[in-house]
């Protein structure tokens, strides 16, 4: 379903901003845009599906239900019918194929060509005939430059430059971009993301219009240098504010399974960018 005209300036910078850092998230840790389109698609369908204001009506509601969700998320009925049988996206059906510094790191990591006498990924040079790096990357790396592969699997730490002219590279491992953080924070993370993105979605349903809501952000640039210092005054007056939101909430609290129950709270996030400007 397009959005209005007038509204559509509106929501693609709404869904840009929420894309763009996603997109950062996804790249960091290895995972495609294919990948990432996998799981968006299943949503899509997922929500034509479940959610009431998305709903067919009419006589033959029920056998028009793929159908429509097929309708409302532009996607074909065929797709449309694959995404409805699945409890969840499918993303390792694709794999990491389509990653092109993946698939170098995959082969120079099993392909006997690239190994030392030991059976290990060897050192390569970066350019040159014969097993360097230049032919691996042509290989698995399309139209992609050896040297852009090269600094991408730099800075992930699958390899690293044996020297510092930067003219061969050494394997250090086939973990592409692995989890910077523990299981539980990933879990924790997931459930505030989640939490978060549910609530803009209510935030902006015209037939909901829950009160009282409030959306408040507290955003200054400040000096580089104090940042550090202002993160850690703010850190200790949410935790305060936190603590008082977790004891009131607590109180409301219910156990019983035999009454409709709905998911009420108040978040706080830290804001703030890695990088300066000037």
């Amino acid at each position: 379903m397009t959005a209005a005209p007038a509204t559509t300036p509106l929501l693609i910078r709404l869904v840009k901003g929420i894309f763009y850092p996603v997109a950062c998230i996804c790249m960091r840790h290895g995972m495609s845009e294919q990948q990432a389109g996998e799981i968006l698609r299943w949503c899509y369908v997922k929500a034509a599906l479940t959610e009431p204001e998305f709903a067919a009506s009419g006589r033959n509601a029920h056998r028009q239900t793929v159908s429509h969700a097929a309708v409302q998320t532009g996607l074909t009925r065929m797709e449309a019918v694959r995404y409805s049988r699945l409890d969840a996206p499918e993303v390792e059906r694709i794999g990491h194929g389509t990653d092109r510094a993946t698939r170098v790191l995959s082969a120079w990591h099993s392909d006997p060509r690239y190994h030392d006498a030991k059976g290990r990924p060897a050192d390569l040079a970066l350019r040159g005939r014969g097993a360097t790096f230049q032919e691996l990357t042509m290989k698995w790396g399309r139209d992609t430059p050896p040297r852009c592969i090269a600094d991408i699997l730099v800075a992930a730490r699958c390899a690293e430059w044996v020297d510092g002219k930067r003219k061969s590279l050494r394997f250090v491992s086939n973990a592409y971009r692995g989890l910077d953080h523990t299981i539980g924070e990933w879990e924790s993370l997931s459930v505030v993301a989640a939490d978060f993105a549910r609530s803009l979605h209510e935030a902006l349903r015209t037939e909901t219009m829950l009160r009282p809501r409030f959306r408040q952000s507290f955003f200054l640039d400040v000096r580089a240098k104090q940042a550090a210092h202002l993160r850690e005054l703010l850190h200790e007056r949410m935790a305060v504010f936190s603590k008082e939101c977790d004891d009131l909430i607590s109180t409301y609290r219910t156990e019983d399974t035999g009454v409709d129950t709905v998911r009420v709270g108040t978040g706080s996030f830290s804001f703030f960018e890695a990088g300066s400007r000037r």
